[in-house]
């Protein structure tokens, strides 16, 4: 028998996450590695009642329209192509250095890769 029903559920939060994918697999026997970059809570349009007046309705139905998933998801892609346009800088050099070499400890007698418990052939 499955558990009683329960009116007083609670809403859901809706977020965003953006994900960097780091290249490891160009250096080291590893998969690649997500980094997140951006992670953003997105609400919902608040409902309205069932007596709203037509100009309510209609409000809310454009509401519903302009504050959605895939229209927030398309601004935040926005602001992040515009960080990534700033003129390279430190932390560029040093995310191309970063992608560059292998991240290998040396003082074991077997090399662990940083973030993975495998050592490497």
């Amino acid at each position: 028998m499955s558990l009683p029903f329960r009116l007083n559920l609670v809403l859901g939060l809706r977020f965003l996450q953006v994900s960097l994918l780091v290249p490891l697999h160009r250096n080291a026997p590893v998969g690649s590695r997500a980094l997140p970059i951006r992670f953003q809570e997105v609400s919902r349009v608040k409902r309205i009642g069932r007596e709203a007046s037509d100009a309510e309705k209609k409000q809310y139905r454009e509401a519903v329209k302009t504050k959605n998933l895939s229209r927030n998801f398309v601004e935040m892609g926005k602001q992040l192509r515009a960080l990534a346009s700033v003129p390279a800088g430190p932390w560029r050099r040093a995310w191309k250095r970063l992608c560059r070499t292998p991240q290998v400890a040396t003082k074991r007698a077997t090399p662990v890769l940083f973030g993975s418990g495998h050592a490497s052939a």
